[in-house]
């Protein structure tokens, strides 16, 4: 049951929202995308790709791949040109794939949207004149060029057609024609809808539905997977009535198919849905894991809630929920992770695959068991059609081979499949050869109709399907390109053509071979020879241990992969362990600290083959290398706790190698001359050689971007680096200070320099460092300050500075800042944090976090409060920890001791709820985070329950010597609330840590009205007003400086106008191509660019004239202008 390609792209997101920030960020958006996120709806905000003027191909293609589109055309909509181009698009998928639009008009009138009338249609204007208005600015740059390359005839005739504004008009068309067909559309009109949860509700529950019609339809999303029906009609037909159904079957026959449809077509009907895959190569924990992450929407998990305890439990119990286990091969796992069948709440389905029958039967009674069949004639035909015409039958001087050719697959879809993919494109003789060679065989033995498949790669193809099958399977694809480049194969093509033939896949970035793929790969290379030494490939532990313990490996092998995690004897190797082995190219001998299974030499290794490109040997035991190794074809060396004490001889050259990793080499004293040894090195990684003293200079490694030297203690200074270093680590080394030439390491986003306790200061170059995103300076003891330049890194998104002891003073930080740790800073006292307020592309899915736990001398502890305390009127989440045992005083709503809280609340134009929670001083010793449980109470008494979580708010390794307060912002949608409401609130954390004091401040839009206002209770009103007349006070002060600008600018215009170039334009007859648009009122700048454009138009005009007229016009430019 495989499906063929098509032409219409995936479908990866389930909405797509189109909408202008400015109108609804804050209120409506974030309320609707909360509630699809509550329902598992995967919704895209195009926020993040909101870069430059033009709509970027990368949110072009993901509206492509959006089922649903929801176009929210409010106030301020048809005045970006984006939003406007986004419609288009939308649009076009709607004709072209059938995707699905939903509009909603929000406070606008839908005629308006549709004749472009109203402020609707002003706006509109607005977009229409920048077009207009860009199209000018193409022909004076277009001019300006011309003018620059001397080619004067064709600047006069782009100044005088001016063939760029011509070019905007069929813009704007297709934006009014976007724009009047869907608005045609039904959709919403929120003056119609109130309150706005109620227009919310009502928007979900319709995606909802069309999804649901949409999963369910008998109509398959991939009419290719032929025979998927009935098949899942069956499975169904037991979910009606059965909490657990198992699907049983041999491999290949379409278990996971028809429970990935199954999954598919039912999970809208659930509160949630979860399909696990691969069960039986996970662990219950990482299964647990997935489980709750998605049935429950944690994003960060405490080992704790990895159990199933009271709280987990009463959560899963409240929830509908369908989910699937795929691929078990052992019960008793599957009850840890269900329980009696009572883990989920009332109406919950759970589906099991299995291979075998007997796991399905110790979990579930026969009747709830459905044992896949295999595709009879006609299905088995369409299905090889599919993959061998491309189309659902044969073609007819084909039909005879085609019926021949599906007997040998016996109704299994993967062997159709494989058997399809591999004829396809072949001429009838070919055909005849090929299925000649299954002629005999047992019609059972489905390996021989998928080997037939292999027969026809390549060369390289066969070995490096035969690498993945043997070594790689279900391994990261980039890591196993990587290896495979270093055994000198070119993996990407030959990976493409893998996937072609059906012989592997890849999901989702990880390789994967079905089990009957992989065991015909290892039964090749089985037959090869029938004593292990005697094959290309060693995998299995059993045969190298054979191999190594009798001496007889040969030329033959080419790989070796042992890794000893179930054998508990050590293997001993011989000095000539890998003398007969001289084809060697890879060796991977994995281990693991502290495991029996070691691999040992009792005396040093004599030889390894000078073939060999990729060597992995964890904890090699010897302290030098093979005195005859040649590594000249070494790619790729990794001896992570190696013996080592010192590399190559000087003279070796290794001019291939790309990577050096020596991580927990504790005996290493030295490294050789990189530079000159191995200079086409990308990565070096050192980390934890405690005994190496000396790097020698790197400087001439061009092309290395990684570099670690973490908790190389005894280095004292860092060595000149490359300019193309992307990601340094020096913590816990012994370096002083950082050289000043880091201000060319301008490519540089990541540097740690965690535990560099003799660290004293930080160079003022470091703001040359652009690309810098996270810089970690945590347990730097002696570092008493930061360079004001600091703010020049202006992508800095990470700042650690947690335990930086001796450190007064936080300068101005960037506003790209996201995370400031600076907790246990004991002397902190004085701390910026300005650039919160500067952060104009905040929202509420861009939180920000601050850590200022025992920073006991901080005298600005209530600038920072109160810092925190705007971005939470504005709507942004913004998290705090600070030293603090009161709530602050603004907040609406508090107590003076315990966890809990009771009001009323009014929910009409509410955006978020802002907390406040006091915690004790304690040892935080493991993951606790912080919730507040709300519950909403109506008129009618039912309750609405929601759980409140700071993000980013784990109180790992947290000691605080005092109280402390924990600030948080939320903005999640209240479903089916009633506007006016009971709200009783209660703080906890898993572990029961006691929380003194409380608070809750709600936080509403500025479209609430005065009489609302004044309903709310007072008691707390002052200081809340205080800081709302702050922000009033500031944004009048901007609006008296902007006006004294404008006036400067007006006095400017008139200076202009009134010089002699001014005169001279005003006294010259232009002709009417040559007028360029004015705004009413323009600003100096405008005045400047305009004269400009004038005057070198005037320039060309001037030069077409003759030389006497060219030069008079200079000489009264210059006067003019000066």
């Amino acid at each position: 049951m495989a499906s063929a390609s098509s032409s219409t792209p995936p479908c990866k997101y389930g909405v797509f929202i189109s909408f202008r920030g400015k109108d609804i960020r804050h209120g409506f958006l974030s309320h609707l995308y909360n509630a699809l996120q509550q329902k598992q709806i995967n919704a895209f905000l195009d926020e993040e790709l909101r870069k430059g003027e033009e709509i970027s191909s990368a949110l072009l293609k993901i509206i492509e791949e959006s089922i649903v589109s929801i176009v929210i055309f409010s106030e301020n909509y048809a005045n970006s040109p984006w939003c406007l181009d986004e419609l288009v698009k939308i649009l076009e998928c709607k004709e072209t794939l059938g995707r699905l639009v939903l509009p909603v008009f929000y406070h606008v009138d839908p005629t308006d949207v549709q004749d472009l009338t109203g402020n609707f249609g002003k706006a509109f204007a607005i977009a229409k004149r920048g077009e207009q208005v860009k199209g000018c600015l193409h022909k004076w740059k277009h001019a300006l060029t011309e003018v620059l390359r001397v080619n004067f005839q064709q600047a006069f005739a782009t100044v005088v057609h001016g063939e760029h504004v011509q070019d905007c008009i069929p813009k704007v068309d297709r934006w009014k024609r976007a724009l009047m067909e869907v608005s045609k559309v039904a959709g919403w009109d929120s003056r119609n809808i109130m309150p706005e949860s109620k227009l919310v509700e009502e928007i979900v529950n319709d995606v909802l539905k069309k999804f649901s019609g949409m999963f369910s339809s008998d109509d398959s999303y991939d009419r290719n997977l032929v025979g998927i029906e009935s098949r899942v009609k069956k499975v169904e037909q037991l979910l009606n009535d059965k909490t657990v159904v198992g699907l049983w079957g041999m491999a290949g026959i379409g278990k996971t198919t028809i429970a990935q449809e199954v999954f598919r077509r039912n999970m809208m009907k659930f509160d949630g849905h979860c399909f696990l895959d691969k069960v039986r190569e996970k662990t219950i924990k990482q299964l647990r894991k997935i489980i709750i992450r998605q049935l429950l929407r944690v994003k960060k998990l405490l080992e704790d809630t990895l159990f199933w305890g009271p709280f987990i439990r009463s959560r899963l119990k409240g929830k509908k929920i369908l989910i699937v286990f795929d691929d078990v091969d052992d019960a008793d796992q599957l009850k840890n992770l269900v329980g009696e069948h009572d883990l989920y709440g009332v109406g919950s389905r759970i589906v099991v695959t299995s291979r075998d029958q007997q796991v399905l039967e110790n979990f579930c009674p026969k009747e709830c068991i459905y044992e896949v069949e295999k595709l009879t004639y006609p299905e088995d035909l369409e299905l090889f059609s599919l993959h061998a015409f491309k189309q659902n039958h044969p073609n007819e001087e084909f039909m005879e081979l085609s019926q021949e050719a599906i007997t040998y697959a016996d109704g299994n879809p993967l062997a159709l499949k494989v058997l399809g993919s591999h004829l396809f494109g072949m001429g009838i003789e070919e055909w005849k050869g090929e299925l000649k060679k299954l002629n005999g065989q047992s019609l059972k033995k489905i390996q021989d109709v998928l080997k037939i498949s292999y027969d026809g790669l390549e060369r390289d193809e066969k070995e490096i399907f035969l690498d993945i099958a043997c070594f790689f399977n279900r391994e990261r694809r980039d890591r196993v390109e990587r290896i495979l480049e270093a055994c000198g194969f070119h993996p990407k093509g030959a990976i493409h053509r893998l996937i072609k033939k059906s012989l592997i896949s890849i999901p989702y970035g990880d390789i994967e071979v079905h089990d009957l793929l992989q065991q015909m790969g290892k039964d090749i290379i089985i037959e090869e020879c029938k004593q292990p030494g005697g094959r290309s490939r060693l995998w299995n532990n059993e045969d190298i241990y054979h191999v190594f313990a009798t001496n007889t490996g040969t030329e033959s092998v080419e790989a070796i992969v042992l890794d000893p995690y179930f054998i508990k004897d050590d293997l001993k190797l011989s000095r000539t362990a890998f003398t007969k082995m001289c084809k060697l190219r890879m060796l991977i001998f994995r281990s693991y600290e502290n495991f029996t299974g070691q691999v040992l030499l009792p005396n040093n290794l004599e030889f390894l083959p000078q073939e060999l490109r990729y060597l992995e040997w964890d904890f090699y035991p010897s302290t030098f290398w093979p005195s005859n190794f040649c590594p000249k074809n070494l790619v790729e060396l990794q001896m992570s706790n190696s013996k080592l004490r010192q590399l190559w001889n000087g003279d070796a050259h290794l001019g291939n190698l790309v990577l050096l990793e020596l991580v927990g080499s504790e005996d290493l004293i030295r490294i050789p001359d990189l530079p000159k040894t191995a200079p086409n090195l990308e990565v070096l990684r050192l980390s934890g050689c405690r005994r190496l003293t000396e790097i020698p200079s790197l400087q001439n490694l061009s092309k290395l971007t990684k570099l670690w030297l973490d908790w190389c203690w005894e280095v004292t200074y860092c060595p000149e680096l490359p300019c193309s270093i992307k990601f340094l680590t020096l913590e816990g080394t012994g370096i002083e200070q950082l050289p000043s030439s880091i201000e060319h390491l301008t490519q540089l986003d990541r540097l740690s320099l965690q535990g560099c306790k003799r660290l004293v200061s930080i160079p003022s170059g470091i703001s040359e460092l652009k690309c810098l995103i996270t810089l970690d300076l945590a347990g730097c003891s002696n570092l008493t300050s930061l360079p004001e330049s600091i703010k020049q890194v202006s992508k800095l998104e990470t700042l650690d500075l947690s335990g930086c002891e001796r450190l007064e003073c936080l300068p101005d930080l960037p506003s790209s800042l996201k995370e400031l740790m600076a907790s246990n800073c004991t002397s902190l006292k004085s701390a910026s944090t300005s650039f919160l307020l500067e952060d104009r592309d905040g929202g509420f899915w861009k939180s920000k976090l601050l850590q200022f736990a025992n920073c006991l001398k901080l005298v600005d502890e209530k600038k920072v409060i109160e810092d925190v305390i705007k971005t939470h009127l504005l709507g942004q989440d913004v998290g705090l920890c600070v030293v603090g045992g009161e709530v602050p005083e603004w907040m609406r709503y508090k107590n003076k001791i315990g966890s809990s809280l009771s009001f009323k609340l009014d929910l009409r134009h509410l955006i978020a709820l802002s907390f406040c929670a006091i915690l004790p001083p304690k040892n935080y010793s493991c993951h606790q985070f912080l919730t507040c449980r709300v519950d909403f109470i109506d008129e009618s008494g039912h309750r609405h329950g929601y759980d409140f979580l700071p993000r980013n708010s784990s109180l790992d390794r947290f000691n605080i010597s005092s109280e402390h307060m924990w600030l948080w912002l939320d903005n999640k949608k209240f479903e089916s609330v009633d506007e006016k409401c009971f709200v009783e609130a209660s703080f906890y954390s898993i572990d029961s840590v006691e929380i003194i004091k409380c608070g809750i401040h709600p936080i509403y839009s500025r479209k609430r009205s005065g009489n609302e206002e004044h309903q709310d209770d007072e008691e707390h009103q002052p200081a809340f007003q205080r800081l709302e007349e702050e922000k009033d006070n500031n944004i009048k002060r901007r609006r008296i400086n902007y006006e004294e600008k404008e006036k400067e600018e007006e006095v400017s215009n008139q200076t202009l106008l009134t010089s002699p170039a001014g005169s001279l334009l005003r006294s010259l007859s232009l002709p009417s191509a040559l007028h360029f648009p004015i705004s009413a009122s323009p600003s100096a700048t405008t005045m400047r660019l305009q004269l400009i454009v004038m005057v070198v138009a005037l320039a060309i005009v001037a030069s077409l004239v003759g030389t006497g007229c060219t030069f008079r016009f200079w000489d009264l430019m210059w006067r003019g202008l000066g």
